[in-house]
Formats: structure tokens, sequence, C-alpha cells
């Protein structure tokens, strides 16, 4: 059943789906609960600290992921700047977000928002008259 679909979206009120476009193979779909502020995502960031597994430890080290979120490694290296992404990101953006739940961090509580922003920024256009910090 799609996010789409009337019968999810009549069984799901409290949870706004948005499709993160612009990642050709990673096919992510990012929920939004209002009542809590949280946004609800697998792959959309990560982040390792010192209670992780010391493998994960070692790659976050080895990748920039320890103690600062951003994208995963693979997504970084494959994802191209679109206009698609940039777009699922300003959804993003605009909602009232206290928290994002990952599948690989903490909770994300401090600048939930400006950390997403920070962590994409990469593949937002840059357009004539307004930087990607804009966007």
């Amino acid at each position: 059943m799609g996010t789409d679909e009337p019968a999810y979206v009549r069984s799901t009120p409290e949870l706004t789906s948005i499709e993160l476009r612009g990642v050709p193979f990673l096919d992510e779909t990012v929920f939004f609960h209002q009542a809590s502020g949280s946004v609800i995502a697998a792959d959309l960031l990560c982040s390792a600290c010192a209670r992780d597994h010391w493998t994960w430890r070692i790659a976050a080290r080895l990748s920039g992921r320890y103690e600062k979120v951003r994208t995963p490694p693979d997504v970084r290296m494959h994802t191209r700047p679109s206009t698609a992404l940039a777009e699922s990101i300003a959804q993003l953006r605009a909602l009232p977000v206290q928290r994002i739940l990952v599948a690989h961090a903490d909770p994300i509580t401090d600048r939930p928002v400006q950390q997403l922003v920070e962590a994409w920024n990469f593949a937002i256009p840059s357009h004539p008259g307004r930087t990607r910090a804009t966007l």
C-alpha cells in the first residue's frame, strides 16, 4: 500500500509522509508526527557516539560521522544536487520539527532542522541570487 493511497491516509492521519526525491537508490519515505514534532526516517541521517558498537565508531570516525550528524556515506557519494531533492528538504525544513529519529543515530534534538539542512546542503543546487543556506 502506497503512502498516497486513500486507505493508508485514512488509517494514519497522525503521520505526514514526505518522499525523499532525488536520491536515486535510497527510496526513502520520511514521516512527520505532528503531535510530537518528530521526523521519523531510516537513512535520512546518521551519526555515531561513544555508546555505539566499536566497529561503527571506527567507521564513523573514518567517514566524518563520529559525533556529527551527516548523511550516510554511500548517500553522500552517489547523490548529486537536484531540484527534486531541494524540494524534499524544503518540505522537511518547513515543518515544526523538535526531533529527528533515524535508524543510525541517537534522537537528534539539538537544532534538528539546522543539522538536517547542513547535512544535505551538498545536494542543494545553487541558483542565481539565492544561497544554498536559504533553501
